[in-house]
């Protein structure tokens, strides 16, 4: 199985949590017809498609801790960066880099090794932990820590 590239997984991320978002507002009585929008991600950019994810991030901002659990864990579970982490930025670059599969220079070497040395972090998943040390293991910091 292929793994999904970044534009893929926030693609992935801002349909699901449109999803959730238009369940909402169905449950609350309400109509929410201007949600109901055909978006081609595949035809969009790398930086639109991260716009697109921040958007859907800034519209969770008024649901409930409670709606905020719900959700996180249903996008943990399908393998996606949950909108508690979303909210980070040092947590969005790290995603960055293990989606574009290369650590530039050592400021991205030293975030991930950050997070990799945090075991009880549960932030990513198993794979891209996994990926994650693959890389850090790949690249040869040039000034030590």
């Amino acid at each position: 199985m292929r793994r999904k590239n970044e534009k893929d997984q926030l693609a992935e991320f801002a349909l699901c949590v449109m999803s959730f978002i238009r369940d909402k507002i169905v449950e609350q009585g309400d109509n929410p017809s201007f949600l109901d929008v055909e978006i081609d991600y595949e035809k969009a950019s790398l930086s639109g498609v991260r716009m697109a994810a921040q958007d859907m991030v800034d519209w969770c901002q008024d649901l409930t801790h409670s709606d905020i659990k719900i959700l996180d864990l249903r996008l943990a579970q399908s393998g996606l960066p949950t909108i508690t982490n979303m909210r980070d930025k040092a947590y969005r670059r790290a995603f960055s880099v293990i989606s574009n599969g290369s650590i530039r220079n050592d400021e991205d070497y030293y975030l991930l090794n950050e997070y990799a040395s945090n075991l009880a972090d549960g932030s990513f998943s198993n794979d891209d932990r996994q990926k994650m040390d693959e890389l850090l293991a790949d690249y040869k910091p040039t000034s030590p820590s």
